[in-house]
């Protein structure tokens, strides 16, 4: 029998658990809202001034001993009785609780009944897609609530009296008024929101990303504040302070504002600041708690109204707005009013998602049109109101992942030959369980070149977007193709490689290159077909992540002109500072047109969303795309009107020479009327003018991507934070120009972003001695048994440098198991060993089998925390070195007939 052994060693690492399910401590500050399993309640809370806890189920006794005014609990996290036990110690000594939702496996638990007589609930039934509106039967809720998500749970409350044992009263404050597409109904059993003495449950999580909206928010702080009143007063004074720090340094702003400048825009904020003054003081004098929130909402709105009147709005820019595949209109009145919706709020581009999970929208010779639109084409609706309202249609494409959610997409059942494998001969990756075409095999490139060569054919629009154009993650693309391929330019299988061997790099240089020369070709394509026609790539955040994650060298596109703009997406909820840091300081170094993809249902508040916008043009953004139409609240319409985008703006790519003149002059006008108070400022700024007028006029582009803001945005008296937004747009003038300017050759790929190997090794085997007295488990490596068995060394951490820990596994088998021991150096507080086996060269399935300091184990199948093995382990700590002994039967763990000789194997050891 022989083991192939795969990467050795892994140090510095967390232990992957502890060594006990012990209570873990958390402080919970006087008067904060305890939250488990539902972040999103956290900026809700925040949103009216309440501090608030997140915590696990394992901290949760701990937080419950500060007795929180009130617990905001996903039931569905709920999981020991203890945690019942916890809260139900928590109500009777005062304390409030929201629940919401039920359990993973609907209602039929045995912890559901504990769940039953802490909330005064009986769960009924439940609805699998529950699109639903609640409808209040109580005053302290508002009217109607419309809800978006699955998992709608139906109930009745408790009974009232038990055999003449009299229990807490629950009554219904919500019903269901409509349930998925069933009619309005009226019975006992459709309750959707119950409350009892010390508690509020609502049959449907509300905290999910669809029912993220600021009517949610509002109608869960009322349901909040109607079950613990001792929270309202708290609000109140909260809100009405921050409103009024808000408002005075707003109304800062615009006296600094005014000692430079004056005009309409500053009167209006003027006026803003103080119809927001006089709504603030309205809701500190109305007695009633939903009209105070309403008037604060108003002076809210009126401030950051004001705040959007001191922001630039330049005359060119990409304002542009996704409409996910599941939100394409279904008919001709649709798509008309979203267009006239974009047009309101003065976005130029819109962003239709017509190819996803391997099916397009529209009639496709490839792409496999979805039935949903048989008998409707939202592509062609969109191109002929866009082209009336003037708003460019650029189609965005799902250019290699073909399917989501576990569904393989139309595409690849048609095709299953064209699907990328991970290492182990997935198609179906772990993370976000998604499949992906494979770059790598000729017939499925030309079938994704052909689908968009097609489309632009047929279509009028102006550009295409290229999504998901990269790979799942490093763990990809590993499909025949890719290893023949490989195999034929390297002399050696991408398998038997990994990060500690020299030739990976060279693997991923080649996998680079199917990407690049991919996108070089759709570029072709698109300018073969329609000439004028843009494109731009959605990557994954900056230059450095995207390609050391996803192997997108998009700096290289874009230096190659094989893209015309970006849209690097950060993460899901970035402040202007994480934008900031996530994404410009790299993303600027690229001559490329960069809009940042907004993922506004992640914002908390509109202030966090305008900084974000501004945080982009300062850094030399061109425009922003909002990464969802279904976002643009009217809040945000208004908001963006009254500001950033209250001037109509031309995206940046239809006139290059005259969009870098429009900006330039635009800011020489902006500088012009500037009266800085220091002389030497003042007289700097003028001389800019001067220079930003003349360079206007030019024809070159070359001249004024180089030259016209240099002048500016190098002298440092000009560093001061008024002249942020002409220092925008002439960054943006010369991003335009050089972004369009022609580059000659082709710009080479650097070394991929990969670890520098300095002893490169091959994939290491062991020939594992048979014995026919196996030693005995008891975790002591020095009995004679264990001289018998081979030694190896684990010597390198997984980016191949020298372990710092003397580790040593041992190896042997009797007739039936394998014997596995580890020698482990050093003493760490988190110190555990790993063991992976798979009877399978591509490691699939695999076993996992892991050991801690203490004993404690944990075992897996591919990934499945339920499969229960059969193996014992044993571990003795001496001074600074501890060993641990393994015995695993192999005979369970090969699942197909035969005699498996050669064996898949990674050892590990998981200290820090």
């Amino acid at each position: 029998m022989s083991l192939r052994l795969a990467v050795l060693t892994l140090v510095g690492v967390a232990c992957l658990f502890s060594a006990s399910a012990q209570q873990t401590p958390v402080i919970v500050p006087s008067g904060a809202v305890v939250v488990m399993g539902a972040p999103r309640a956290i900026p809700w809370l925040n949103s009216v001034g309440l501090e608030a806890v997140t915590v696990s189920e394992q901290s949760l006794s701990s937080a419950l001993a500060a007795q929180p005014p009130l617990v905001v609990l996903n039931v569905a996290d709920v999981r020991q009785f203890t945690t019942v036990d916890a809260l139900k110690a928590y109500t009777s000594a005062g304390g409030k609780i929201v629940a919401v939702g039920w359990g993973p496996a609907g209602f039929k638990r045995p912890l559901d009944a504990a769940l039953s007589s802490l909330l005064g609930v009986q769960v009924t039934g439940w609805s699998p897609k529950g699109n639903a509106v609640i409808a209040a039967t109580h005053g302290s809720l508002p009217a109607r609530l419309t809800l978006s998500r699955g998992s709608a749970f139906v109930a009745t409350p408790r009974p009232s009296g038990n055999g003449g044992q009299q229990l807490p009263t629950y009554f219904v404050v919500g019903r269901w008024l409509r349930e998925d597409d069933k009619p309005p109904r009226n019975t006992p059993k459709d309750a959707a929101v119950i409350r009892g003495p010390s508690t509020l449950w609502i049959g449907e999580d509300i905290f999910c990303d669809e029912n993220n909206r600021p009517e949610t928010a509002r109608w869960f702080t009322l349901a909040a504040v109607s079950i613990a009143p001792v929270i309202k007063p708290v609000i109140r004074s909260n809100v009405s302070t921050a409103l009024d720090a808000r408002l005075s340094r707003t109304g800062a702003q615009i006296a600094l504002a005014s000692s430079y400048g004056n005009g309409p825009d500053l009167a209006d904020a003027r006026n803003l600041v103080n119809a927001g003054r006089r709504a603030l003081m309205s809701a500190n004098l109305n007695p009633d708690f939903a009209g105070f929130l309403t008037s604060a909402d108003i002076a809210e709105e009126s401030c950051l109204n004001a705040s959007a009147r001191l922001t630039s709005s330049p005359p060119v820019e990409i304002r542009a707005a996704r409409i996910p595949y599941e939100s394409l209109p279904t008919s001709r009145a649709e798509a008309k009013s979203l267009i006239a919706g974009l047009s309101e709020a003065r976005f130029n581009c819109v962003l239709p998602e017509v190819v996803a999970r391997g099916s397009s929208a529209f009639p496709s010779s490839v792409f496999k049109r979805d039935p949903r639109f048989a008998a409707f084409d939202p592509l062609r609706a969109l191109v002929d109101e866009g082209r009336l309202a003037g708003v460019q249609v650029h189609a965005w494409i799902w250019t290699l992942c073909a399917g989501v959610d576990g569904d393989q997409g139309r595409l690849l059942r048609a095709h299953p030959e064209w699907a990328a494998q991970d290492r182990a001969g997935r198609v179906m990756s772990d993370t976000g369980w998604r499949s992906w075409v494979s770059p790598s095999i000729p017939e499925a490139r030309t079938a994704v070149r052909n689908g968009i060569r097609e489309m632009l054919s047929q279509y009028n629009i102006d550009g295409v977007v290229l999504d998901y154009a990269g790979y799942e993650s490093t763990n990809y693309d590993y499909c025949d193709a890719a290893r023949a391929g490989f195999r034929k330019s390297a002399g050696v299988d991408p398998w038997t490689i990994t990060s500690v061997h020299g030739s990976y790099a060279r693997w991923r240089e080649w996998l680079e290159h199917q990407l690049d020369s991919l996108i070089s070709e759709i570029r072709d394509d698109v300018r073969a077909v329609k000439p004028l026609a843009s494109v731009g790539v959605r990557v994954f955040g900056s230059p450095e992540a995207a390609r050391r994650d996803h192997m997108q060298n998009w700096s290289r596109w874009a230096a190659n002109r094989w893209v015309d703009w970006v849209i690097p997406q950060p993460m899901n909820e970035p402040s202007a500072t994480e934008l900031t840091a996530s994404v410009f300081p790299s993303a600027l170094a690229v001559d490329a047109l960069i809009a940042v993809g907004a993922e506004t249902a992640h914002l908390s508040d509109l202030d966090r969303f305008t900084a974000q916008m501004e945080s982009a043009r300062t850094n030399g953004a061109t425009g922003l795309v909002l990464m969802n139409y279904a976002d643009l609240s009217p809040a945000i319409k208004r908001i963006l009107r009254a500001g950033a985008y209250r001037n109509s703006a031309v995206p940046p790519w239809l006139d290059s020479v005259g969009a870098s003149r429009s900006l330039a002059v635009t800011a020489a006008e902006r500088l012009n009327s500037i009266r800085h108070p220091d002389a030497t400022i003042a007289a700097t700024a003028r001389n800019a003018v001067d220079a930003f007028r003349a360079y206007s006029g030019l024809s070159s582009l070359q001249r004024l991507a180089d030259e016209a803001p240099v002048a500016f945005l190098n002298d440092p008296a000009l560093g001061d934070s008024r002249y942020a937004s002409v220092r925008a747009m002439m960054n943006s003038a010369r991003r335009i120009a050089s972004a369009r300017m022609a580059v000659t050759g082709s710009i080479p790929a650097s070394r991929p972003p990969v670890p520098a190997v300095s002893h490169p090794e091959d994939l290491p085997s062991a020939k594992v001695p048979l014995v026919t007295f196996p030693p005995i488990i008891d975790g002591r490596l020095n009995r004679p048994a264990w001289t018998n068995a081979v030694v190896i060394p684990l010597e390198r951490t997984l980016s191949g440098e020298k372990a710092s820990l003397g580790t040593e596994v041992r190896l042997m088998r009797d007739g039936s198991s394998l014997q596995i021991g580890f020698t482990c150096r050093g003493v760490l507080e988190s110190d555990s060993i790993s063991v992976i086996l798979s009877p399978s060269t591509r490691g699939l399935p695999y076993y996992r089998f892991i050991v801690n300091k203490n004993g404690f184990t944990r075992d897996d199948r591919t990934g499945d925390d339920g499969w229960i093995g059969r193996w014992s382990s044993a571990v003795e700590v001496s001074g600074d070195t501890w060993e641990v002994a393994l015995s695993i039967p192999l005979s369970g763990l090969i699942t197909v007939p035969g005699e498996v000789t050669s064996w898949s194997a990674n050892f590990a050891r998981i200290a820090g």
